[in-house]
């Protein structure tokens, strides 16, 4: 049986947490026990594949600081002890000389190994790791890591939200928030494209596109930039001075050499009474609130329909007009086909029944009438 020692005194796994000062309850009580090797010792090849190694040693012996004693001490795993006696003095040789993790993880059952395994220096977890070392392999705690998948898909689905579903922002919000957060030609991008652009960042990091979208200094500065793409806001030069202007209003003047935007920032934050004008300027441009003013209607009188039509009339009125649309196409066709016969040349001289003639010239006479009726209707 494998037992734990302490500058060569055995001691068991609770005598080991007291003796190094460790709190038990800092140790994970888990029953999956898995040690996996650190990404660090992961190598990649030319193509990319992964090429991890097929065997990792573990020494079964460590030195660990114990601050509140100001003294170090050797730590040691051992499943046999053999004592030497040379020279009169009594030597202890333990064995095994390494633990192993077999392939790309090793389950660990027995307590005293797990123990060991956990606080050694070379693994990730241990409460006396070295921060400036190279770790050989982490405790993978199965659990913590699905609370924590189980975290970043809630973080994901609470960044996404602000861009689809039933309670996403408006897209006017949205493409400001794209410009505050410095996404180029964004009102060369259609909707779909913005949002689309914007689900990369919350995909990429949840948190910080939610902290960002919401932070008002990033919200600030999209909105400031959509009023002067909107040309809501303007430069205006007057007497040798470059200024800001909304409206018929001078908001300020660019100091000579200074950044056009930064004045406008400055500005703005002096007068935040701006912020609600700014905003119903934007919203009056839209398309659908030209289209909606009362004084646009008459644009499209012409699209207005009776109401008080009815189905049947709509279906007769259908009928008698392709009726004559199919009469007309009818003599269209026989006119064409005359016509043909008319023109074929057999030996030397024209061809045509005399009746043909006549229906011809009545077929004629009714295509120029319904043409007539087509251009007075």
């Amino acid at each position: 049986m494998a037992k734990l020692y302490v500058d060569d005194v055995p001691v068991g796994v609770k005598e080991l947490y007291e003796v190094l000062g460790i709190d038990p309850k800092s140790i994970p009580n888990k029953l999956s026990r898995i040690f996996e090797i650190h990404p660090n010792k992961i190598r990649k090849d030319e193509q990319g594949n992964e090429k991890t190694p097929r065997r990792l040693g573990i020494p079964t012996k460590f030195n660990a600081f114990i601050k509140s004693k100001g003294m170090s001490v050797t730590v040691r795993y051992a499943r046999e002890v053999q004592k030497d006696n040379k020279n009169g003095y009594v030597t202890l040789r333990y064995s095994p000389g390494q633990l192993w993790i077999n392939g790309r993880e090793e389950n660990v059952t027995d307590d005293i190994e797990y123990a060991f395994r956990y606080i050694h220096p070379d693994c990730y977890n241990s409460p006396f790791k070295n921060l400036n070392g190279t770790f050989r392999y982490l405790f993978k705690d199965v659990e913590a890591n699905a609370n924590a998948d189980l975290l970043k898909d809630e973080q994901e689905m609470r960044a996404m939200s602000l861009i689809i579903g039933n309670n996403a922002w408006a897209i006017s919000q949205l493409r400001q928030v794209a410009k505050g957060l410095h996404i180029s030609a964004v009102d060369n991008l259609t909707d779909a494209e913005v949002k689309n652009r914007l689900k990369m960042l919350a995909k990429a990091n949840p948190n910080q596109f939610f902290d960002d979208a919401r932070n008002r200094n990033i919200q600030f500065n999209g909105l400031l930039q959509d009023v002067v793409d909107q040309n809501v806001v303007k430069i205006v030069s007057n007497n040798g001075f470059r200024r800001w202007h909304f409206v018929n209003q001078e908001i300020c003047v660019i100091p000579t050499g200074s950044n056009e935007m930064e004045a406008l920032r400055q500005a703005v934050a002096n007068d935040m009474e701006l912020i609600p004008q700014f905003k119903t300027a934007l919203e009056g441009r839209t398309v659908e609130s030209v289209l909606d003013k009362p004084e646009n209607k008459k644009f499209f009188d012409s699209f207005d329909v009776d109401q008080t039509t009815t189905k049947g009339d709509v279906s007769s009125n259908l009928k008698a007009e392709n009726k004559d649309i199919d009469r007309g196409y009818n003599h269209e066709a026989n006119i064409k086909a005359l016509s043909e016969e008319e023109d074929l040349d057999v030996s030397g001289a024209k061809q045509m029944h005399h009746a043909r003639k006549k229906s011809l010239a009545k077929y004629r006479a009714d295509v120029d009438a319904y043409k007539a009726l087509l251009q007075s209707a």
